[in-house]
């Protein structure tokens, strides 16, 4: 299979190759450099945290007008998820990936649409995959991945959040957040040197064990030493002698402060939880322990609180309210953690509906969801009018329904009631203008209209770019009656009014699934 090219096949279409690690991405660079020297510098390059100006490869790659530098990006983790590089045309896996989830998102990174990218009037109709490390024979036995089957214990993503935290404080350059860097790591290492050394799982990795029971080892952390860190050493702690709920609170505490130094949209959910927690343990004053720390446990239950929260002050609430949790009513006390895979490192948790958070919430965290990820390959195919098939329609809800932040489909029901996913779908983010304009477009070149009725289907595309799908009863409603009071009948003859809604079913059909 050849890689799509441009100017009549003279240059290779924009590309995303997929690096396992920096060494990988390098090795890469260097072989087409010596194999295309005839390429102009700054044709194929690297994209991954250790590159100062990664930021700006990403904004010229993405460009979505014209074709800059670097016309091939060769990423490690920078490009997988979350970027919109509507150009790109081939998609070159050279890594591995067990999980579903992420693969379908990196394959997402092709879907996005473009006009004129081979040339005026010659728009994007597809993109290839070259699948060099057989991930879709890998998927086509797993169906769900690896990562489906259980979520990482909470003391191993407590201490994968300790390493994620530890590098955000130290970027800073504040005094009190340097000072809690270093503090983070020295808990890290501590992990590390305690070690059972006789334990199987332990001896299994002692190299790498040996290697960071150095205390030394931990001052400069690299994304390659996260990589290690996260296969090899992260599952190996025991879990603390404490109560799970108190660790669940500290995996919960670990992620706002994380969230808080991105300005991660996150943050605000996190902030939720924490002023529900706040608010149950004020009814708890009975209790000696929790009396003690009223202070605090009132100051949490402001939301305004957190507007100039510092670092400093959200470990001492850590600190302060991790042994208080265990005694809030257990029923309402168990939020749900897990991990995406959106990040080497970053894991994202929730609460289910009906714990620490509420369905306002809830609904924002799903709706700009899907907003982020309209690139999705179902998603997009939702946008676009084409019809999706079951195994694209479950592929979105073991992405949407995450059990955790997005919570489950439970959850989405109890929230929204009974409807097709795909309609509600449309609902947030509309039906692109191109595919609403071809839907009523041999309609519209067939015959004669006039201008009312011309306005009519126009008012129709409009609508459907907005809501997504439109009910047959709308088009006898305003606005469809400002032209004539008896809406689709009044401004067209029967024939006409059947084709028109005949067309208006095929778009809902091709939402009206899940």
């Amino acid at each position: 299979m050849k890689e799509l090219r441009l100017k009549g096949g003279d240059k290779i279409g924009r590309t995303i190759i997929f690096a396992a690690n920096q060494n990988h991405a390098k090795f890469i660079v260097e072989c087409f450099t010596k194999r295309y020297p005839q390429a102009p510098s700054g044709f194929i390059a690297m994209v991954h945290n250790q590159v100062s100006h990664a930021q700006s490869l990403i904004d010229s790659f993405c460009d979505p007008d014209e074709e800059r530098l670097p016309q091939i990006a060769v990423s490690v983790d920078m490009m997988d998820t979350g970027i919109d590089a509507p150009r790109v045309l081939n998609l070159v896996f050279l890594k591995i990936v067990r999980s579903y989830a992420k693969f379908w998102q990196m394959i997402g990174r092709g879907t996005r649409l473009c006009p004129d990218v081979f040339g005026p009037n010659q728009p994007k109709t597809e993109f290839k995959i070259f699948d060099v490390c057989l991930n879709f024979d890998f998927f086509e036995v797993n169906k769900k991945g690896l990562d489906t089957v259980q979520s990482k214990p909470i003391t191993q993503q407590i201490f994968e959040c300790r390493l994620q935290l530890s590098t955000l404080l130290k970027d800073t350059g504040e005094a009190d957040d340097l000072e809690l860097a270093v503090a983070l790591l020295d808990n890290l290492h501590n992990a590390i040197s305690k070690l059972d050394k006789r334990r199987f799982q332990v001896d299994m990795n002692l190299r790498y064990v040996e290697e960071f029971e150095k205390r030394e080892r931990w001052n400069n952390i690299d994304s390659d030493d996260f990589h290690v860190i996260e296969e090899h050493l992260s599952a190996l702690p025991v879990p603390e002698a404490i109560n799970e709920v108190a660790r669940r609170f500290d995996l919960m505490m670990l992620k706002l402060q994380i969230a808080n130094l991105l300005m991660d949209s996150k943050e605000r959910g996190y902030q939720s939880n924490l002023v529900a927690i706040g608010e149950q343990l004020s009814k708890k004053y009975t209790i000696p322990a929790v009396a003690k720390s009223k202070v605090t446990i009132e100051s949490i239950k402001d939301i305004d609180f957190f507007k100039k929260i510092t670092q400093r002050r959200l470990e001492e609430i850590r600190v302060e309210i991790r042994e208080l949790v265990q005694y809030l009513d257990s029923k309402k006390r168990e939020p749900i953690y897990t991990d995406i895979e959106d990040s080497p490192v970053i894991v994202a948790d929730g609460a289910t509906l009906n714990d620490y958070g509420n369905a306002s919430i809830y609904k924002k965290r799903v709706e700009s969801y899907i907003r982020e990820n309209k690139t999705n390959l179902t998603i997009s195919k939702l946008t676009s009018n084409q019809p999706i098939t079951k195994e694209e329609l479950v592929a979105l809800e073991n992405i949407l329904f995450d059990g955790s932040e997005r919570g489950s489909k439970e959850d989405f029901i109890e929230a929204y009631g009974e409807q097709p996913l795909g309609v509600f779908i449309r609902k947030i983010i509309g039906l692109s203008e191109e595919a609403a304009r071809e839907v009523f477009s041999k309609f519209i070149q067939s015959g004669n209209l006039r201008a009312d009725q011309i306005t009519f289907v126009n008012k129709i595309i409009s609508y459907l770019t907005k809501n997504g799908t439109i009910e047959r009863a709308m088009l006898f409603e305003s606005p469809f009656t400002d032209t004539h009071d008896q809406g689709l009948t009044g401004v067209f003859e029967d024939d006409n009014a059947f084709k028109i809604l005949s067309l208006v079913d095929r778009v809902n059909d091709n939402a009206n699934v899940g």
